[in-house]
């Protein structure tokens, strides 16, 4: 028996066979990705594809060490290779050129750039003249007859208009597959369509995606178990259909509307008027008839998504099979939720699944995801992996909510993903936002093109005004007697400072006068956070006092009486005014005036003492002076006004440098995603345009370097995050420079420790007063 793996062992042919009904799944469950290729023939070219793509797995070198035996003739050769010279047996074509290389490749790429000396060039006869090809060839000769049996058995699986491979009366005649792939190098064609100019070979791009995910999720369903059956692939997961039965209660005019939309759409709505149930029923509205669309739920921030995956999974949406997350921490999350939920896993079982989830995420299984741009933006950076991603993006369904949380690289970037997404690949685009200038609203809408805009009307947007805005002198320092005479009358209370060390400072003022306060931030260790957010969704001993950082105004689904927060530009006071009073809109239309609206106070000036982040920005002074002049004070804040607030406030002058630092962003992109070549995964250069936006280094605070370790050592690396949070670069040199942060090596692994106190539940405390650093 000619073995395909072992630990468990599977059979070549049936290991074949698994990965030729994953791949009929994906021919069911895509059809459209044959007409975005252009080739009409691309499933059958992939079940071809799957067919053939280990049979040079019949190496006698290769079968030896499936067998345990030791065999130094076999020199970590690639079994691929040996089956791409049965490919280039097939007549010359464009359509083997494509099937040759997605054979050759679906387990490194062609490139040095992605894995360096493990890259398939430097198995390439021109760059190894020290070993024949008819060497290679020749470890095929031992289990020839195998072979010719088995190529005879796969071929009544070949769909009926392929050709098949010849099979000569040696292996050494077989060709050399490198020079064959290098004989007919097809141009890239170039196009004028929207914001396009160069076009992705998609029939190349679907090809090796197609084959790699096959190959994969066929690999990951053999265990102990099943290994000796025939059939142990499971059917995809199905997308339930979301209509306005699914909820149980009237939809409201933007919510029809959304319903109604074929195509992209850009939807404006307040906070708490159903912007999610909207974009879910535009995704219906634009599922295809199979209902095999994949939809991509994209949302800025790691609380958000987490919230958002355990909400799309339930029962009454799309259910917990169809429904995955990817994030930097998903999963950490996923691990810890196995622990402590009902499942109660012990914690080797819970890594272990968590781990598998998280695998299973990055293939192309899931039809539901919650993501990052990151996530998404990573596959336009051709990292490894990103054929597979283009597959599933390609026709897929996108939903951006926060949209106003972007600073400008990342809007660049997503502006010209979106115009690929739309333009180029079939994808269909909700752009969500409560606040969102007209300027940089005009310019995403460009960019994708075809793009419809709901929005509410003037009366429906007055039933959710909400707050009463009080523009006040000083700092939050000087209303904490307020703050107190709140808390005594019963009132929640909700306190957001613009950085972590006022934040701190005003805990501690406030603490002693709450019968339950919470302290959130960015610097807090893991197992810190977790248990801050836990507390924030108990109802059942809730919170009186929540003081922390934007941490709370981007992510948690939180409800408070009253508001203080220093000055911040308009869009991050809108986010912070949505924490407070988000009544239901029936609950709230039932109050009568004198409680149905709830004071905010904004401060001008910042918590005392602490570095004013906002003046670092260009024109940032001006942004947030522009937005206290602009807010009512003493009055009603009127949903209604608010377009004309932001656009106010978001003028031309305010937008400029942003628009610039966003193009050359773009630019950066676009000249990466003109030179994506199938095959090739680019190096770790690319990503630095990831790293620029990523101001952060993970630490460990020395009082838990013992504990950190001790996880590390015994493998249990899910668990190390409970005592880790993220320092800026800023924060980093500034320890450095004191001799406060060392790298501690720990087996195979090191981590930063940073020489500082950390008080449990509270934070880090550096000694010295912050300038560089406000998360």
């Amino acid at each position: 028996m000619l073995r395909a793996k072992s630990k468990p062992e599977r059979s070549l042919l049936h290991h074949t066979l698994d990965v030729t009904r994953m791949a009929k799944q994906y021919a069911e469950r895509w059809p459209h990705l044959a007409e975005l290729s252009g080739n009409e023939y691309l499933f059958d070219d992939l079940i071809l594809a799957a067919l053939l793509h280990d049979i040079g797995k019949a190496a006698s070198g290769f079968q030896n060490l499936l067998e345990g035996k030791d065999d130094d003739s076999w020199q970590g050769y690639r079994h691929e290779i040996l089956s791409s010279a049965f490919v280039a047996t097939l007549p010359e074509s464009s359509r083997r050129q494509d099937l040759l290389l997605a054979v050759m490749t679906h387990h490194m790429g062609m490139n040095d750039e992605s894995y360096g000396r493990r890259s398939l060039s430097r198995y390439d006869p021109v760059n190894d003249p020290w070993t024949p090809f008819e060497e290679r060839l020749a470890q095929l000769e031992g289990r020839w007859e195998d072979l010719a049996s088995l190529l005879k058995d796969l071929r009544d699986h070949a769909p009926g208009n392929s050709e098949w491979p010849e099979t000569p009366e040696s292996p050494l005649e077989l060709p050399n597959p490198f020079d064959i792939l290098r004989s007919n190098e097809p141009g890239r064609s170039r196009r004028s369509r929207g914001q396009v100019e160069v076009r992705l070979p998609l029939g190349r791009i679907y090809m090796r995606g197609l084959l790699v995910g096959s190959d994969h999720l066929a690999s990951a369903a053999v265990t102990k178990a099943n290994a000796r059956d025939e059939h142990i692939v499971a059917l995809l997961p199905e997308i339930r259909e979301i209509n306005r039965d699914t909820f149980k209660f009237s939809l409201n005019d933007h919510q029809e509307s959304c319903a109604d939309i074929e195509g992209s759409v850009f939807l404006q709505a307040p906070t708490g008027s159903g912007k999610t149930e909207a974009s879910l029923m535009w995704a219906q509205a634009n599922q295809s008839p199979e209902q095999s669309r994949h939809v991509f739920y994209v949302l800025p921030f790691t609380a958000s998504i987490n919230a958002m995956y355990q909400r799309l999974r339930s029962k009454s949406l799309f259910g917990k099979e169809a429904v995955s997350f990817l994030h930097g921490r998903s999963g950490y999350f996923t691990y810890r939720w196995l622990t402590e939920s009902e499942f109660g896993l012990n914690e080797g079982a819970a890594a272990k699944e968590a781990s598998r989830i998280r695998q299973q995420t990055r293939e192309l299984y899931y039809p539901v995801k919650v993501v990052t741009p990151h996530q998404i933006l990573m596959a336009f950076l051709g990292l490894k992996g990103w054929e597979k991603s283009l597959c599933e993006y390609s026709g897929g369904l996108f939903i951006l909510d926060e949209i106003h949380a972007y600073e400008p690289n990342l809007m660049g970037l997503l502006f010209e993903i979106l115009g690929r997404l739309g333009n180029e690949l079939d994808a269909r685009i909700c752009v969500m936002s409560a606040t969102f200038p007209s300027l940089l609203q005009n310019r995403l809408m460009e960019q994708i093109g075809n793009v419809r805009r709901v929005s509410l009307v003037p009366n429906e947007r007055e039933r959710y005004d909400r707050h009463i805005i009080h523009v006040a002198e000083g700092n939050i320092a000087d209303y904490l007697d307020e703050v107190r005479e709140k808390l005594d009358s019963g009132l929640r209370v909700l306190i957001v400072l613009n950085t972590v060390d006022g934040a701190m400072d005003c805990y501690d003022a406030l603490s002693s006068y709450a019968s339950n306060p919470c302290l959130i931030h960015g610097r807090l260790i893991g197992k810190d956070r977790r248990e801050a957010e836990k507390r924030l969704m108990d109802r059942d001993d809730p919170v009186d006092l929540l003081v922390g950082t934007q941490a709370i105004e981007v992510s948690l689904d939180i409800d408070f009486d009253a508001l203080y927060t220093d000055p911040a530009p308009l869009d991050a006071l809108l986010q912070r005014f949505g924490r407070v009073n988000r009544k239901a809109l029936h609950d709230l239309e039932r109050l009568p005036a004198e409680t149905r609206y709830r004071d905010v106070t904004v401060c001008r000036s910042q918590w005392p003492d602490t570095f004013p982040i906002y003046e670092r920005a260009t024109n940032g002074e001006r942004l947030v002076s522009r937005t206290l002049d602009a807010l009512p004070n003493g009055e009603l804040l009127r949903e209604r006004q608010l377009e004309a607030l932001i656009d106010h406030v978001y003028d031309a002058e305010q937008l400029e440098e942003f628009f610039e630092e966003s193009e050359k962003k773009r630019q950066q992109l676009k000249s990466i995603v003109d030179r994506l070549e199938p095959g090739n995964e680019k190096s770790h250069k690319e990503e630095d345009l990831l790293d620029d936006m990523i101001d952060s280094i993970p630490v460990v605070p020395i009082r838990y370097s013992d504990d950190y370790q001790a996880c590390l050592r015994e493998k249990r690396f899910f668990d190390s995050q409970d005592f880790v949070f993220n320092i800026s670069k800023g924060r980093y040199h500034w320890l450095k420079s004191r001799g406060k942060a060392n790298w501690v090596p720990v087996e195979k692994h090191s981590f930063l420790c940073g020489d500082f106190t950390y008080v449990e539940s509270v934070g880090p405390n550096f000694d010295e007063g912050s300038s560089v650093e406000f998360l």
